[in-house]
């Protein structure tokens, strides 16, 4: 029962993100590279985020840190149109290594059928509970790596949600290149509703690269398979920019092809992230 109250989680995000913006405004005012910890084992003070791209970083957000990540994406189709908004990520860092996660789609808005006959549906999509569990920091040529199992309950609006509780898990990895690149990625084993169950799998390969201008660039291959029950794969190529506003702000924006059964489609997205350190405890 009380898993319902997930529902208003978009709502709850959105009223946390002006106090935190409130309270660390004074300090976000010039722009700054984000710095990649390369595993020294303290607690890094630059910006670790997971937007805006699919693949989840190693990092966590450290102790006591209370982290919010969130934006809008639209999905183009054919005649198909969907609006995510806001798409809400909370982080809080439980200790050193161990983050607690909670997010979803958020609210969506869809518009489907021809011109001049056209069909619309909205409402609150699945919410879900995350944790990150940061396994080993990057040595020599081992990457960093961590797990990440998470539960999503089916508090979301008849169309928009799957009807069961869908467990994954993700495995994710991360190690710095030559010349300032670094790559990461994801293989995420996941169990969903569809009528009756199946599994899905998805494999991600993000690269990144800082840029000038304070700019941070990344190009990222998503593969899921089956795509739904039916057995169809599908896969997006995603690019975009992010750029930190003093030590405790990022905005992004993205744009993705997707191809799936040979119907492609695109993603515009674009959001912040705002970060307010030692807002819960510290030890």
């Amino acid at each position: 029962m009380m898993l319902k109250y997930c529902a208003s989680l978009p709502i709850i995000c959105l009223a946390g993100s002006f106090i935190a913006w409130a309270q660390v405004a004074p300090d976000a005012v010039a722009p700054a590279q984000i710095v990649v910890d390369q595993g020294s084992g303290e607690q890094s003070e630059s910006l670790t985020t997971d937007r805006a791209e699919y693949t989840i970083t190693t990092e966590v957000v450290g102790t006591g840190v209370l982290q919010l990540e969130t934006g809008f994406l639209v999905e183009s189709a054919q005649e198909a149109r969907v609006i995510h908004a806001p798409v809400p990520l909370m982080r809080i860092g439980l200790t050193r290594r161990l983050e607690l996660r909670l997010g979803g789609d958020g609210a969506l808005w869809e518009r489907t059928g021809p011109a001049g006959a056209f069909g619309h549906a909205s409402g609150l999509s699945d919410m879900g509970v995350e944790l990150k569990w940061k396994l080993l920091d990057e040595h020599g040529r081992l990457p960093a790596l961590a797990i990440a199992p998470s539960l999503s309950s089916p508090v979301g609006r008849s169309g928009f949600s799957s009807g069961g509780y869908d467990p994954t898990l993700k495995l994710a990895w991360g190690k710095g290149l030559l010349a300032g690149f670094r790559a990461s990625g994801n293989f995420n084993v996941s169990s969903l509703t569809e009528d009756r169950r199946f599994l899905q799998r998805a494999v991600t390969l993000c690269i990144e690269h800082n840029l000038p201008l304070g700019l941070v660039g990344y190009w990222e291959n998503y593969t899921i398979w089956p795509r739904h029950r039916a057995g169809e794969q599908e896969t997006m190529w995603n690019t975009g920019l992010f750029h930190a506003i003093g030590k405790n702000a990022q905005i992004d924006v993205e744009v993705a092809r997707c191809l799936a059964s040979g119907v492609p489609h695109w993603y515009l997205g674009g959001g912040f992230v705002i970060r307010r350190p030692g807002a819960l405890w510290k030890w």
